[in-house]
């Protein structure tokens, strides 16, 4: 009597759908700009990637068939397909060198990088518990390593639009300050040129009772020295 062949939990995606995924994906990577300008559009170009990349490396690695007589695909699949994903998102950024009013980011790449590991785990998830409850496969060994890479991408990929969305409700919460002082507002819409700056009480001869910390700069040789501040909130 022959063995019973598992059934495959998650049967592979038709190769033009997930080519369409993957190709609709990189587009938006290579396509997608908005203006520089604000704080916001800054950072809602950089942390797309994450999410694009996790759509692309969910749509390759959904295309492989799990190896023969295996309910499940292997760890070695996931691996080659994070590899492609990470090599290609190097190449986009390789690429945007030659696109006008782009630049070339490592730290794009990291996002790249997160995004493709969250999507691939969030697959791994999926799979191994459509398994357990198929009871073709164990996933309990392995779970708790995918849900500590899911929680980790998302976490790396949430930090910098949280970080911005602090700098906006600290910078609303001081108005009519127009720079408030230290993190993460001070450091978002304000730059330092050719000078030291650190905090502290202003001299007795100007300083009033409650008044807090105030910004000091020291020039230093250099071009125009001083501080610049963006996106001062309107009047």
């Amino acid at each position: 009597m022959s063995a019973q062949v598992p059934v495959v939990v998650l049967p592979p995606l038709a190769p033009p759908l997930g080519l369409v995924l993957a190709a609709l994906s990189l587009a938006a990577v290579l396509t997608f700009s908005l203006p520089d300008d604000l704080l916001w559009q800054r950072v809602i170009e950089d942390a797309g990637h994450g999410p694009v990349f996790a759509v692309f490396a969910l749509a390759l690695v959904w295309m492989l068939a799990p190896r023969p007589g295996r309910p499940v695909r292997e760890f070695g699949q996931y691996g080659k397909v994070f590899g492609v994903a990470v090599a290609v998102g190097i190449v986009t950024e390789l690429l945007q060198w030659f696109l006008p009013e782009r630049n070339v980011s490592v730290h794009d790449v990291l996002h790249d990088a997160a995004g493709a590991a969250l999507g691939l785990a969030s697959f791994w998830i999926v799979e191994r518990l459509l398994a357990r409850r198929a009871g073709v496969a164990d996933a309990s060994r392995t779970l708790a390593v995918a849900v500590a890479v899911t929680s980790s991408g998302f976490v790396l990929l949430a930090w910098q639009p949280l970080q911005c969305a602090r700098a906006y409700a600290e910078r609303a919460r001081s108005w009519p300050v127009l720079l408030p002082l230290g993190e993460p507002a001070g450091a978002a819409f304000s730059t330092v040129q050719s000078a030291r700056q650190s905090y502290g009480p202003l001299p007795a001869r100007y300083a009033r009772p409650g008044d807090g910390l105030s910004l000091r700069l020291q020039f230093a040789a250099g071009a125009r020295p001083g501080l610049q501040l963006f996106e001062p909130p309107p009047d």
